[in-house]
C-alpha cells in the first residue's frame, strides 16, 4: 500500500515508529523513482540529438611547446673530475 506524507505525520504523531518508518521509506521510493524516470529522458534525448543538447563551448586549438629532453652524458661532465 503506497503512503502519503499524511500517512507518515500520522504515524510520527500517534509513536507509531513502523508505520512512519515505512512511510517515509515508500515516500523517498516514489520521489527516487519519478527522478530516475526523468534522467532517463534526458539520457534518451542527448543519445538522439546530442549536438542539441550540449551547452559545452567548441575546443579552441592551443599551441604546444614540445619538452627538450637533456642528454645525461652532458650532465656528468662536472662529476669525472
Amino acid at each position: 500500500m503506497p503512503y502519503s506524507i499524511k500517512d507518515a505525520i500520522d504515524a510520527a504523531y500517534n509513536d507509531n515508529t513502523n508505520k512512519f518508518s515505512d512511510a517515509v521509506g515508500d515516500i523517498l521510493m516514489d520521489k527516487v523513482r519519478d527522478r530516475i524516470g526523468v534522467e532517463k529522458i534526458k539520457v534518451a534525448q542527448t543519445f538522439v540529438n546530442p549536438e542539441d543538447n550540449l551547452d559545452v563551448e567548441p575546443e579552441t586549438e592551443t599551441e604546444v611547446t614540445p619538452e627538450v629532453e637533456s642528454n645525461p652524458e652532458e650532465e656528468q661532465t662536472d662529476e669525472k673530475v
